[in-house]
């Protein structure tokens, strides 16, 4: 999965592109909008550590790339570097609905799953997908990418809010109450998300979904929650230095999803470098005086203002952080100094 802004320009938005829809013309998602999948020429192919860019000339320049390796891209079906044919020759656990491609990363718990919408009704028994992981994802995001209406929002479950709440990626609305939309309260299994059906963005007859999920990797990725205190200065500990950071208030509406990365922000102690997931806005459409400072620490960060989107008195906060370089190596062995 491959996630690019252009840094500069405030009127360029978010893409995301993965393997599992294929990269080039048509492929694009979003995820600062509603709209379902469409054209842009940004990443037209991926080889080993190369991207190749496309026609579009926002992303030529100033721009900022994230990606995660899941398992693989072979064939349609595939599990830690090994493609199938068939989702039944994977070895995937099944569920009620079978995915139509998928890409599962089990050592580095990460996993890309298509599929296509199971009902209109929101009281039927809900759908289970099939995840592809060893472990019960703690965050993922699912987006209809066609359909008569995939233009909605982008749905995320995180473990912190438990499985009676969702909050929104393209929105600034603090975290709100559905009961009836991960299973009626179901937390995701080691094998297995639970969907209700009739919802356009995530499981609806007629339309195809995309669904990206993770698990906590001691020394690698964790996702977790604080509570604010303006004032104090929490320190949030990780067990890694962070790469890239995002920051949700889940209390307050009109609150951004922050991205914080140590690529664009290389030393700490400033005003620190920022975009948001939820708007176009650029990095000097935020600006440096925004007082959302936080410094990358060796095992964690730690917040420096009392801004509401990080930091402000008794808001709680979500956050989904990855490593610069994993404490632990994902076979057991340490890791190699930097």
């Amino acid at each position: 999965m491959v996630w690019t802004k252009n840094r500069t320009n405030g009127s360029t938005n978010h893409v995301l592109q993965d393997s599992v829809r294929g990269y080039g013309d048509n492929k694009s998602l979003h995820p600062n909008l509603t709209v379902a999948q469409t054209s842009t020429q940004n990443i037209t192919a991926v080889n080993g550590r190369t991207l190749t860019i496309g026609s579009n000339s926002n992303y030529y320049d100033n721009n900022v790339a994230w990606s995660w390796r899941a398992g693989g891209n072979k064939n349609t079906f595939n599990a830690d570097d090994v493609g199938y044919a068939s989702f039944a020759a994977s070895g995937i656990t099944a569920g009620t609905v079978t995915p139509t491609g998928i890409s599962a990363g089990t050592k580095q718990g990460f996993s890309i799953i298509k599929y296509d919408g199971a009902g209109t009704s929101t009281s039927d028994t809900p759908s289970t997908i099939p995840h592809g992981l060893l472990q019960a994802p703690s965050f993922f995001i699912v987006k209809a990418i066609s359909g008569d209406n995939a233009a909605n929002d982008w749905f995320c479950y995180h473990q912190s809010l438990g499985a009676s709440k969702r909050v929104r990626l393209n929105l600034t609305n603090a975290a709100d109450t559905q009961a009836n939309l991960w299973g009626n309260g179901t937390s995701p299994t080691s094998s297995v998300i639970s969907i209700n059906k009739g919802w356009y963005s995530a499981n609806y007859t007629g339309h195809t979904h995309i669904l990206y999920a993770w698990h906590d990797v001691p020394g690698l990725q964790k996702f977790g929650q604080y509570t604010g205190d303006a004032t104090g200065n929490p320190f949030i500990e990780l067990g890694f230095r962070p790469a890239l950071l995002w920051i949700k208030n889940t209390s307050t509406d009109s609150t951004d999803w922050v991205v914080i990365d140590s690529e664009r922000q290389t030393f700490n102690q400033s005003n620190m470098t920022k975009l948001y997931i939820s708007a176009n806005s650029s990095e000097s459409d935020i600006g440096v005086n925004s007082q959302m400072n936080l410094d990358f620490l060796s095992n964690g960060f730690k917040l420096r203002d009392s801004n509401n989107k990080v930091n402000a008195s008794n808001d709680v906060y979500i956050y989904c952080a990855w490593a610069e370089a994993p404490s632990v190596d994902l076979f057991g062995g340490g890791s190699n100094a930097r």
